[in-house]
């Protein structure tokens, strides 16, 4: 095989870049631990109030910048995917390069935008000092209650949360840290909560791919989930959202009729979280396969790899756009959830003595505990099948006998005969609601991309659909980073 001097150069380019990056980032995050970890010990210490006002502006000043800059390249991010999609959408079009060159670019922004998030969560830590220590010294109250105004706080975390989507591991760590940091500054929060005069489609189903999000009432919705009830003056309170009860006395059978319904939706939500699941798992076993496939190929095959590796690519951001509708129905399912309470709390006020829809209540949570028993025994089971398999393992680990292990199959033909695999097309049952309309501009008005990309994304669907017989299915210092 001739010397490719261009191939040689470039990648040694991009391996060097790669290496200085990673240092940067590193450098970055140390950076990010030193100036938190120095604000941690300034709180520790007896700070005077100017001092106080000095840092309290510095964390907000970070961060603003922090959402800024996630904001920004999540907005990059997403024109790239529109653009993507329309790529794969296009079954004439020949444009598998761009996809490619877009793919790995959003790959890249990615793994800076988890750097980016590591500023939020020592801001996070900080201010959960903060709270705490305002339950013992008044003057840093309002302080935390700069620093915590929804506007600034809740609405920029969820929107931040909600972006991460296709990236779980750094999701969870950030709903659980912005949870309780919402959580514990919440008392200090002097905002006064308006009275709403609801509607009854205010207790309608909320649909399952339903895009209308809106930051300020997710963020209310998602602190009032534990947060409790209360009756005032004829003043239902669900934590910070208040409703007015009188003007829905008239029209109690519709308020039934409207949680019946939203109760009833709650299956669908189920059942469409298990579908996806199902695909998730089955396009998770494909893209195993690839890695299989991949590693059998011979060393002096150089082409077979080439196609291999672009079906990882197109099937990587297929499971990244199926991890995200799986978002896009979590959120979803606490909007229902909360007008299923809200509406329920309402009719239990103004009318005790139906028991219609609270029967239908019982039903559904003793359908639900039976289906955590069945969970928790099954988990037990499989617990007990682990432990064999896990001795098994252990054996397998040290044994000085390598031959015991038996080689993977070679493949039939010989390495240098091999193709490369064709464009892929990968075949799932996806809802009718996954079809790709290719010529189809997913904006809704006065909803930004930015704010529920990832509903809408959900129905970003590059994956292949079949049609069935009916339809489509489709330290001492707390700061760590």
């Amino acid at each position: 095989r001739a010397f490719n001097m261009e191939l040689y150069t470039s990648e040694r380019e991009d391996k060097k870049g790669f290496r200085e990056t990673r240092n940067a980032y590193y450098s970055f995050r140390k950076s990010t631990q030193h100036l938190y970890d120095l604000i941690f010990h300034l709180i520790e210490s007896n700070t005077t109030e100017n001092q106080l006002r000095s840092i309290t502006d510095l964390l907000s000043r970070q961060w603003e910048v922090s959402t800024e800059n996630l904001n920004y390249y999540f907005n990059e991010k997403e024109k790239r995917e529109e653009s993507m999609v329309q790529i794969l959408g296009d079954s004439g079009g020949d444009q598998l390069l761009s996809f490619l060159q877009q793919h790995y670019h959003n790959e890249r922004t990615l793994d800076f935008l988890i750097q980016l998030q590591f500023p939020m969560r020592a801001h996070c830590q900080v201010l959960n000092v903060l709270a705490r220590k305002a339950q013992e010294n008044e003057k840093i109250v309002k302080f935390v209650r700069e620093l915590s105004k929804p506007c600034v706080l809740s609405e920029n975390a969820i929107r931040t949360m909600i972006r991460f989507h296709e990236h779980w591991h750094t999701l969870d760590i950030l709903e659980s840290l912005f949870f309780e940091t919402m959580d514990v500054t919440q008392p200090y929060l002097d905002e006064e909560a308006q009275i709403r005069e609801p509607i009854i489609d205010d207790f309608s189903p909320v649909s399952f791919d339903s895009e209308n999000l809106d930051m300020a009432q997710a963020s209310q919705i998602f602190l009032a989930q534990s947060a409790e009830i209360k009756l005032e003056s004829r003043i239902l309170s669900i934590g910070s959202i208040k409703y007015k009860l009188d003007h829905l006395k008239d029209h109690l059978k519709e308020m039934v009729s409207k949680c019946l319904a939203t109760l009833k939706a709650q299956s669908v939500f189920d059942n469409k979280y298990l579908e996806l699941l199902n695909q998730l798992n089955d396009l998770e076993g494909e893209r195993r396969n690839l890695n299989t496939k991949l590693r059998q190929v011979g060393s002096e095959d150089k082409a077979t790899p080439i196609g291999i590796h672009h079906n990882i690519a197109i099937m990587n951001f297929q499971l990244n756009l199926l991890r995200r509708m799986i978002r896009g129905i979590d959120i979803n399912e606490s909007l229902n959830l909360h007008r299923l309470v809200a509406g329920s709390a309402i009719v239990k006020v103004l009318h005790p003595e139906d028991s219609k829809l609270f029967d239908q209540i019982i039903s559904y949570s003793k359908s639900l505990d039976s289906k955590i028993e069945e969970i928790l025994r099954e988990r037990k089971l499989r617990s007990f099948e682990l432990i064999p398999l896990r001795e098994q393992q252990k054996q397998l680990a040290s044994s000085p006998d390598i031959s015991v292990l038996e080689p993977p199959p070679m493949p039939d033909t010989s390495p240098p005969a091999q193709n490369a695999l064709p464009a892929p097309v990968i075949t799932i049952q996806p809802t009718s609601w996954l079809v790709l309309s290719s010529n189809r501009v997913w904006r809704n008005a006065g909803v930004k991309l930015s704010d529920n990309a990832f509903f809408r994304s959900g129905r970003f669907s590059v994956i292949r659909a079949t049609r069935s017989s009916s339809e489509h299915k489709s330290s001492s210092v707390p700061v760590s980073i």
